[in-house]
C-alpha cells in the first residue's frame, strides 16, 4: 500500500523525468504480476480441462480410480460419437468393478451389435437376463440377433417374454410375427401384425409383412390393402428421417447423421419392396395395368434410393470410415449403374484407400 502512494505520490509531483520514471517501473511491476497470475490460472484450466476430458484414461498418483458409474458414463459418450474400441474398454472396466450389473452388460452387447461381432453380443444380452430376468430390452435384443441367426424358436421364446414383460410393446409383436412368417406359420404372423396395428396403427412394416402372410395364404385383396397403407406410409416417414439426417451433417454431428439416414433407407427399401411385391400381386389378379403402374412408381422411387445411399456414404466418409463408404456408393451405383457422379466417387475413394494402404 505504501509503494502504491509513493507512486501516486511520484506521478502528481511536479518533479522530475526522474520521478516519472520510478511511476512506470512500479506500473511495469504489478502489470508483470498481474498477467503472470492469469497465465498460472489458464495453465491451471487447460490442465483440469484435459484431466476432464482424458481423467478417465490417464491419473496421477494421487487421484482417485474412476467409479463404475464414471466407466459407464464414458461408454455411453464414446457410443454416442462411434467410438466404440472406447466404448467397449468404459462398459469393460465398469463390469470389473461391478460385475453383477445386468444393464452394464446389456449395453456392452448393444455395442458388440453395432460392430457386427454378433458372438460377443449374444454373451452379453444373455449374462445381462441370467442376472435380471424382467430385463426386457436384453430379452427383444437377444431375440433379433437369435432370428437373423435363424435360431427361431430360441427367438420366439424371447419375443414371448417381453410381451409378458410389457404387453403393449407393439415391436415385439411386430418381430415376433416375422418370426412367425419365417416359420411358414402365416395366421400366427397376421394375428401379432394385427396386435402390433392396434396398438399403433403408422407401422408400415407391420403393413407390409401382413401383406406378404395374406399373399402366401393367397388372400390378395387383402394383401393388396396392405401393401397399398405400407406405401403410403413409408415415403412420409422416410423423407422425415432423411431431411433430420442432412441437419446432422451440417452441424457436424455425422454419427447421428448415419443413424437418421440408416432409417431413412430402410424405409426407402421397405416401399420398393412394397411396389415389387404389389406389382405381383396383381399380376396373380390378372390386372396387368395396375402391376405396369406399381413397377413405374418403384422405378421414380429408385434415384431417392440410390440419393440417400450416396449421402451416407459421404458420411461415412466424413468420419474416416472409407471401406463403408464404399459400400453405399457401390449400393447406389448398383440402383443407377448410369450415373456418373456414382461412377466418379467411387474411383475417388478406391485411390484413397490405396493411397491410405501405402502410408
Amino acid at each position: 500500500m505504501k509503494r502504491a502512494q509513493a507512486c501516486y505520490h511520484f506521478v502528481n509531483h511536479p518533479g522530475t523525468v526522474q520521478n516519472k520514471i520510478i511511476f512506470l517501473e512500479c506500473h511495469y511491476h504489478y502489470q508483470a504480476v498481474l498477467i503472470s497470475i492469469l497465465f498460472s490460472c489458464a495453465i491451471s484450466l487447460f490442465l483440469s480441462g484435459c484431466t476432464l476430458s482424458h481423467g478417465l484414461l490417464e491419473k496421477t498418483d494421487t487421484e482417485r480410480q474412476p467409479s463404475a458409474a464414471e466407466w459407464v458414463w464414458y461408454g455411453n459418450y464414446n457410443s454416442m460419437l462411434g467410438r466404440f474400441d472406447k466404448s467397449l474398454e468404459g462398459f469393460s472396466n465398469a463390469i470389473e468393478i461391478e460385475p453383477e450389473k445386468s444393464k452394464t452388460y446389456y449395453q456392452r452387447g448393444c455395442v458388440f451389435e453395432k460392430m457386427g461381432d454378433i458372438h460377443c453380443a449374444l454373451a452379453d444380452f444373455t449374462k445381462s437376463v441370467l442376472l435380471d430376468p424382467d430385463n426386457l430390452d436384453a430379452y427383444f435384443n437377444r431375440g433379433q440377433l437369435l432370428a437373423e441367426n435363424g435360431e427361431l424358436r430360441a427367438a420366439l421364446k424371447d419375443f414371448s417374454r417381453v410381451l409378458e414383460l410389457k404387453p403393449l410393446f407393439y415391436n415385439a409383436y411386430l418381430h415376433r410375427g416375422n418370426v412367425w412368417n419365417q416359420m411358414g406359420m402365416y395366421q400366427q404372423a397376421i394375428r401379432d401384425y394385427q396386435k402390433a396395428l392396434s396398438i399403433q396403427p403408422e407401422l408400415p412394416e407391420a403393413y407390409f409383412k401382413r401383406g406378404e402372410a395374406w399373399k402366401m395364404i393367397g388372400e390378395l385383396d387383402n394383401a393388396i390393402s396392405d401393401f397399398t397403407k405400407a406405401i403410403e406410409i413409408n415415403p412420409r416417414l422416410a423423407d422425415a428421417y432423411f431431411h433430420q439426417a442432412n441437419y446432422w451433417k451440417k452441424k457436424g454431428k455425422i454419427f447421428q447423421a448415419i443413424e437418421d439416414y440408416s432409417k431413412a433407407l430402410k424405409l426407402y427399401l421397405l416401399c420398393v419392396d412394397g411396389y415389387d411385391n404389389r406389382e405381383q400381386t396383381w399380376r396373380m389378379k390378372g390386372n396387368t395395368v395396375r402391376a405396369i403402374e406399381d413397377l413405374q412408381s418403384r422405378e421414380k422411387l429408385i434415384p431417392r434410393v440410390a440419393g440417400v445411399y450416396c449421402d451416407r456414404g459421404d458420411a461415412w466418409s466424413r468420419k474416416g470410415n472409407l471401406s463403408q463408404a464404399f459400400v453405399d456408393i457401390q449400393s447406389a451405383l448398383d440402383f443407377k449403374p448410369k450415373d456418373t457422379r456414382y461412377h466418379f466417387l467411387l474411383s475417388r475413394l478406391e485411390t484413397e484407400m490405396k493411397n491410405r494402404r501405402l502410408r
